[in-house]
């Protein structure tokens, strides 16, 4: 099996890379001088002109033949997915941030391959393009080489890696084409600008009367960078056993919420999963999620090295609730609203929900909807009335068992009494709000959402 392995990476990879190497260690080779006087001199002013023309190009601002391919930046990722086309306060921020070596947004976006890192080169003379990201040639090969040389080294063992090895980029949460269609979306709440201050700290303004309303653009590169913070802070809460966040309940939430549109502000909450004061509370909160942020601020786990930035900090001195710029602002402060989101999912699940669900959840384990019931009570805490309707669904679920559950709760339900129906008021706009993201998705899309719901939207588990 070893050897099958290695033979398939010198094949595919490595021997690729060589004969376009030794390709261009033959073009670069003199030729022998095989032509008459008449040709030379036909020749050189073949290559004069073309030398000529070449520096004309130059000039004009085109590029030569000779320049090395430069990866692109795809033109609609600077486009509005959704706001204001004049109002690109936020992609700004976003850039600044990306650029501060060592930060919050630095680090998650070289993780997955949104800027430019030590791993991914900047340019290259073949690429390769993925959904959001490129990948050259060298990079791929010197991870077959970094891995061929691993399993050479320990034969029984092929997962275990010696070495450097060049990192491939991340794998995002979701799939593209929904968090372009849940953005898609019209609210009348306020959103509110984050302005820099005399001494560098960010303060909201909302637009005056007279002025345009503030409604932000929204570029498929900051709902790209959103995908890879929500990815990378699942994989950081899940390495340090904070399990009772499921990506499936949690984009249905910031699908509802905000569209994944930032600088949503208002009595209801703030950022891009509408954090309110009482939950922020929860998070910071002994005997709560205290201890969950901690975890995060001490994690040795790499997948925690931009979380545990933000949880440090914190911990030093808690984020002001009346600042909503520390749960809007790209850089720290979105940023900080989805991780504080994650560690109240897994609060609220720890301390409330599981207590009253575990044997049930035991008892049913094989039901087909099981899982489908337990993420509809997890929407339903984190939605208006919180957990006394929680509460509420829970003894819904056990008095009318999963089937009938999850119709109450998706608004099928033929003969649903008015307190049903009040229990399932944030999941039903919840549903609502999935069928409009469906109508927006292309035909394939459409098919893949038909046949597995939300769970065709998950590139990860």
């Amino acid at each position: 099996m070893n050897r099958l392995l290695v033979f398939m990476v010198l094949c595919f990879v490595i021997a690729p890379s060589f004969i376009i190497s030794n390709a261009h260690a033959k073009s670069s080779k003199k030729p022998v001088a095989t032509t008459t006087k008449k040709e030379s001199t036909e020749t050189a002013k073949a290559e004069k002109t073309s030398k000529k023309n070449a520096k004309a190009k130059k000039a004009k601002g085109a590029k030569t033949e000779a320049e090395p391919y430069v990866v692109p930046i795809p033109g609609e990722q600077m486009t509005c997915n959704s706001g204001n086309a004049n109002q690109m306060e936020l992609e700004k921020q976003l850039v600044e941030a990306q650029k501060s070596k060592g930060s919050v947004a630095n680090i998650i976006s070289k993780k997955y391959n949104l800027i430019a890192s030590d791993v991914t080169e900047a340019k290259c003379e073949f690429c390769f393009k993925q959904e959001g990201s490129f990948m050259t040639t060298t990079s791929l090969t010197q991870f077959a080489k970094s891995l061929l040389g691993s399993i050479l080294q320990t034969p029984r063992n092929p997962s275990v890696v010696i070495g450097k090895v060049t990192e491939l980029p991340a794998t995002p949460a979701f799939k593209e084409a929904c968090l372009l269609s849940a953005n898609v979306t019209v609210s009348s709440s306020t959103q509110i600008s984050c302005v820099q201050n005399a001494n560098g700290n960010y303060e909201a303004r909302k637009a005056k009367p007279e002025e345009t309303k503030f409604d932000p653009c929204i570029t498929r590169s900051l709902l790209r960078y959103q995908n890879a913070v929500i990815s990378n802070f699942h994989s950081c809460v899940q390495a340090e056993g904070l399990l009772g966040v499921d990506l499936n309940a949690i984009f249905r939430k910031y699908a509802l919420e905000s569209g994944f549109r930032p600088s949503y502000n208002y009595g209801g909450g703030m950022g891009p999963t509408q954090m309110v004061g009482i939950f922020v509370d929860d998070v910071l909160m002994v005997g709560r999620g205290y201890e969950l942020l901690q975890a995060v601020a001490r994690s040795t786990n790499p997948e925690c090295a931009a979380a545990k930035l933000i949880a440090q900090k914190d911990l030093k001195k808690e984020p002001s609730r009346s600042t909503p710029c520390e749960f809007i602002r790209p850089g720290e402060g979105l940023e900080r609203s989805y991780l504080y989101s994650m560690i109240g999912v897994e609060t609220v699940w720890r301390k409330n929900l599981r207590p009253q669900l575990e044997s049930y959840l035991k008892e049913l384990a094989a039901h087909p909807l099981i899982d489908e019931a337990r993420r509809f009570i997890q929407i339903t805490a984190y939605g208006a009335g919180g957990m006394p309707k929680a509460f509420s669904a829970i003894r819904l679920l056990k008095r009318k068992g999963p089937t009938e559950f999850v119709r109450i709760m998706r608004g099928k339900a033929l003969n649903a009494t008015a307190e049903e129906n009040g229990i399932a008021w944030y999941s039903k706009n919840s549903e609502k709000k999935q069928v409009e993201l469906s109508a927006r998705l292309n035909v394939v899309d459409q098919a893949h959402y038909n046949d597995k719901g939300i769970d065709s939207c998950l590139l990860q588990n």
